[in-house]
């Protein structure tokens, strides 16, 4: 009560279809000197309100899916799954991430969306429920007693917000060790971080729209990585100082109590992947989903093909530094699909026991239980040492701009073969490197 619209923002396409801008013959509010009743007509086409980009997406609370259910379904599907009946290992793992799909539609309830904000609970929706009506009241009768009645209903519902907003803040605190994401997704809202900007800039082009902007990061990031295609010259030096047969891996064995294990590691998540299958999903149905996937990972690794659908991956960008507007100031951040993590896993683990003693000790990135912290403290430590020692300390920093983009996918491949890597292996991971998307 007692805020008036006294201005209003267009642009000049709209004022170009708007009506000459007259007085209110009727007006909402009591006329005063400062405040005339304006009105005018504005039309709107239905193409300038972009029906076309307006999807509806059903999203399923998977927190509460009948999991029971769910469990025979799939134990019902193995019975009758064998890859041997695809035509392609790619076909096989569609037919499951279909399956999977439509049986979660089946087990899981649709989400409903979150009613105000987070700390709120019933009570708070109810005096929310019981503010508006008194609102409404108020604005049909315009009297003092509908008036005191509706101050009444907005400081009880004021009140009770401030005791759940203290509530919500000292659990937040409590549980920031716990629950990292409970705290960050406070601190967003409270920033009112809505994401990207409306303009993203790349080189010489400026994207406004969001399909624009996509295919301008799209770009950006694939203009990170460098050509596939790489002289033999250029192998045949990459290989000058690399040992032969250093070591020795083989396809693995890949069992039900191995893809068990590895589902069991991963990070529990309600999110969907690219799949559709969400990593929780996958952990809370580990028994059930193993036979499955363990049929599809030896026919992976016995035909050398990883599968089209697993290398499909989202790609968020996240802003480091500089202008939230520059496209280049975004590195990406990929979300893989949850079985494919599980074949990571299984993979990665007999290549790195094999490798990892030729691994330099002072190798901090991409490497378990080590990271920057732990490279600091070791550069630190080298540098008190060397001091004590009176010795001098030099440092060189140098930085390798999209490192991990930039790797010659065959210079790879050629390296990890003549380390000793069995012809099989290098098949299937020139497979798993090839068209990822």
């Amino acid at each position: 009560m007692g805020r008036i619209l006294d201005l209003a923002y267009g642009n000049w396409s709209s004022a170009a279809t708007s009506s000459l801008i007259r007085v209110s013959e009727h007006p909402l509010l009591p006329i005063n000197c400062y405040h005339p009743p304006l009105e005018f007509d504005l039309e709107i086409t239905a193409s300038s309100m972009n029906h076309a980009t307006t999807v509806t997406e059903i999203k399923l609370n998977y927190a509460r899916a009948d999991l029971t259910k769910l469990k025979r379904l799939i134990c019902s599907f193995n019975q009758s799954f064998e890859c041997s009946n695809y035509t392609s290992i790619d076909h096989a793992t569609n037919d499951f991430s279909e399956f999977m799909r439509a049986a979660l539609r089946e087990c899981a309830p649709i989400k409903k969306p979150h009613r105000g904000p987070p700390w709120g609970d019933r009570t708070l929706h109810a005096l929310k429920k019981a503010k508006r009506a008194a609102y409404d009241y108020l604005r049909a009768n315009r009297s003092t007693p509908c008036r005191l009645y509706y101050n009444g209903a907005h400081a009880l519902y004021r009140r009770y917000n401030r005791v759940c907003y203290r509530r919500y803040i000292r659990q937040t605190e409590r549980s920031l060790r716990k629950y990292p994401r409970r705290f960050w997704s406070f601190a967003d809202n409270m920033r009112k971080s809505t994401g990207l900007p409306w303009t993203i800039r790349y080189k010489d082009n400026c994207a406004h729209s969001p399909l624009d902007i996509c295919e301008l990061f799209a770009t950006r990031f694939e203009d990170s990585f460098i050509s596939n295609i790489t002289p033999p010259e250029a192998v045949a030096s990459a290989l000058v100082n690399t040992p032969a047969d250093a070591i020795h891996v083989t396809l693995p064995i890949v069992t039900e109590t191995l893809v068990t294990q590895k589902i069991e590691r991963l990070k529990s998540s309600y999110s969907e992947g690219p799949d559709g299958i969400p990593a929780t999903i996958l952990k809370r149905c580990a028994v059930s989903v193993a036979p499955v996937l363990t049929k599809i990972f030896n026919e992976s690794l016995r035909t050398g093909t990883f599968p089209s659908l697993w290398k499909v991956s989202w790609l968020t960008p996240i802003h480091k530094k500089g202008s939230k507007n520059e496209a280049v100031n975004y590195r990406g951040i990929t979300s893989l699909a949850a079985c494919a993590k599980v074949f990571e896993l299984i993979i990665y683990e007999p290549l790195m026991a094999s490798a990892g003693k030729y691994i330099s000790t002072n190798q901090h990135g991409f490497m378990p239980k080590r990271s920057t912290t732990t490279n600091l403290m070791q550069f630190v430590s080298g540098c008190y040492k060397s001091i004590d020692d009176g010795m001098q300390v030099d440092a060189i920093y140098t930085d390798i701009k999209a490192a991990f983009d930039s790797v010659s996918h065959n210079i790879l491949l050629a390296k990890l073969d003549r380390l000793g890597l069995s012809p099989p292996l290098v098949k299937w991971m020139k497979s798993y490197l090839c068209k990822v998307s």
